[in-house]
């Protein structure tokens, strides 16, 4: 640590202050030593305007800022926020290869743009290049998404003051419409899937019955599973993503009580003894031994549509997840109680997400009321 002066002028009468800090520039010689490097800030008027500058830029590399030094870029801003998912355990494995992705692909004209020069008319500009790709507005959405969290991130760690991405909004994308399957189909496919693979009966019951998503019920035990009151119910509180088992859930709100019927019950109580499973092992495992996974899931759900005589990619399998929704509102249940059983933290989550299923309750409704009304009517009539 230095301070010293330099002359602005040949006749040594201008003087200015400057100070000079040795930091560790994240790289090692091949000794494995690490390299330092020195950082230099000039232009102060006095010397104890340099001093003061030097203590408070130690101070902001003790508490680990990252806007110590002129030029901080937005990449700087972004990789700070991607590591914290990474380093903190606060980022599923694929959400953060999803932002890794789209980084990479899609803001490299960004990269080494100082954060004190991002101003609107650039963000303009980088969004009119973002769509002569021909990009789509899903992947603008998230690229926007992962921008703001990352300068919300450091603004709440105090290292920089103003998100310039604040003002921008998402553009608004329609559902896409799933398909769904009748309940006579219903029927047809869980009976065709006992009879001609029965290692995954359990799983596509489930899938249909309960709301989970395919890394929580692929995560559960014998053990999760509860009575309670003349109810069965099942704990969730684990995931399995990307091939990875993981001690939470999707966000704060999946970690649930799921209610599941009696039947449901059975078929478990079924897969458990047909299968020898302990009740600390999981009940869905890979013909190896190991964790089952998406894929592998889907991968089989395909074959069971093919075997229905459906086309493979006729829908996903988590889209028996929206089933689950649909026959819950074909029985009259409140939204509010499918909210909690599929763990969105609002309902409103639940009608947005599944829009194409309340589209088409005002035509039950009708026809209920047409029911309702004019039979009573025609028998008085009669």
């Amino acid at each position: 640590m230095t301070v010293g002066k330099y002359y602005t002028s040949k006749n040594k009468k201008k003087e200015k202050w400057y100070f000079v800090v040795d930091i560790k520039s994240g790289a090692y010689d091949r000794f494995g030593y690490p390299i330092r490097k020195q950082y230099r800030k000039k232009g102060f008027a006095t010397k104890k305007e340099a001093q003061e500058a030097e203590r408070k830029f130690l101070n902001n590399l003790d508490n680990g800022k990252i806007e110590l030094k002129d030029g901080t870029c937005f990449k700087d801003v972004i990789n700070y926020f991607l590591a914290y998912l990474k380093n903190e355990g606060k980022g599923a494995k694929g959400t953060i290869a999803n932002y890794e992705g789209y980084y990479k692909n899609h803001m490299q004209d960004l990269k080494l743009v100082p954060i004190k020069k991002l101003t609107s008319n650039l963000i303009q500009s980088w969004i009119r290049n973002f769509y002569k790709t021909n990009d789509s507005d899903h992947i603008y959405n998230s690229c926007l998404k992962l921008m703001k969290r990352a300068f919300n991130y450091a603004i709440e760690k105090e290292q920089i003051t103003v998100n310039p991405f604040k003002n921008f909004k998402p553009v608004p994308v329609p559902c896409k419409l799933r398909k769904r399957f009748s309940t006579d189909e219903l029927k047809r496919i869980i009976r065709i899937c006992k009879d001609n693979m029965p290692e995954f009966y359990c799983m596509f019951t489930l899938s249909v019955m309960s709301g989970m998503r395919v890394g929580e019920y692929s995560a559960i035990k014998p053990i999760n599973i509860i009575r309670y009151e003349n109810c069965y119910k099942i704990y969730v509180e684990n995931q399995i993503t990307k091939g990875e088992y993981k001690k939470r859930t999707k966000t704060r709100y999946s970690t649930r009580i799921v209610d599941i019927s009696d039947n449901v019950y059975e078929v478990l109580q079924w897969h458990i003894k047909t299968y020898n499973i302990k009740q600390d092992e999981f009940i869905f495992r890979a013909i190896n031994g190991g964790l089952i996974y998406p894929k592998l899931i889907e991968r089989n759900f395909k074959k069971l549509l093919e075997l229905c005589d459906y086309p493979k990619d006729y829908c996903r399998v988590h889209d028996l997840r929206g089933q689950y929704v649909d026959l819950m509102h074909l029985c009259g249940v409140p939204i509010e109680y499918i909210s909690r059983q599929v763990g969105h933290s609002n309902p409103i989550i639940t009608s947005k997400v599944y829009t194409q299923i309340l589209n088409e309750l005002p035509i039950e409704a009708n026809k209920k009321l047409d029911n309702l009304v004019f039979q009573e009517n025609d028998k008085s009539c009669a």
